[in-house]
């Protein structure tokens, strides 16, 4: 092998390596911490944990709350509190601690909401796959979350937010309208029945 062409892959090599190995500051962490009093399961009443959701996922709807378009609509008192939560925090340790949360191992949850999986499958296919992944993976080109990794009672709280309008309401919410549009036909238990399909595929992998 070419001596500089070697030189030149150990150099990258030894900075990516050092990339990798820089601890998060002091402030990232702090209010990974703050986050991590709500998002995840020390607590009863809590939001939902999410270890290794996509980042830019998770930073699109941190603006969504920022501008409203999220946490905003009276009867939707989770996403009041975590609009309250962010509305004062540093806008870089925010991006900072959500990359930290990005990196983080998705976790196993306790299974709570029963359904048919062969009704749900039939509706994931026809009405999901397309924005979700055949493995409810999320879709980069789509802008969707990795449905795999969220917690079962919390998906089937936010299908219930889009049905009753709750979340998929502000205007500049395109997305959140389309999902809205998709989920307001089904009824309660075919929104279980997604989930519990959701959740099957997710044990399955």
């Amino acid at each position: 092998m070419n001596t500089q062409l070697f030189t030149f892959i150990l150099l990258v090599s030894f900075l990516v390596s050092c990339q990798r190995q820089v601890p998060p500051s002091p402030q990232a962490q702090a209010t990974l911490n703050q986050c991590m009093l709500c998002h995840d399961n020390k607590e009863m009443q809590r939001g939902p944990i999410l270890d290794g959701l996509q980042e830019d996922y998770m930073l699109r709807q941190i603006s969504k709350f920022k501008s409203g378009q999220r946490g905003a609509h009276k009867y939707d008192h989770q996403g009041e509190l975590m609009a309250t939560a962010i509305k004062d925090l540093d806008a870089t340790e925010v991006d900072e601690a959500v990359a930290l949360m990005a990196r983080l191992k998705p976790r196993n949850y306790l299974r709570t909401v029963k359904g048919d999986i062969k009704s749900g499958q039939q509706i994931y296919q026809s009405q999901c796959i397309s924005c979700h992944g055949e493995q409810a993976e999320g879709l980069k080109q789509f802008k969707t979350a990795s449905l795999a990794i969220l917690e079962d009672w919390y998906l089937l709280s936010q299908l219930r937010n889009y049905k009753s309008g709750r979340r998929g309401y502000h205007e500049l919410d395109s997305d959140g309208q389309a999902m809205r549009a998709i989920v307001t036909p089904l009824s309660d238990q075919q929104l279980k029945n997604v989930v519990e399909y959701i959740s099957y595929i997710t044990l399955e992998d």
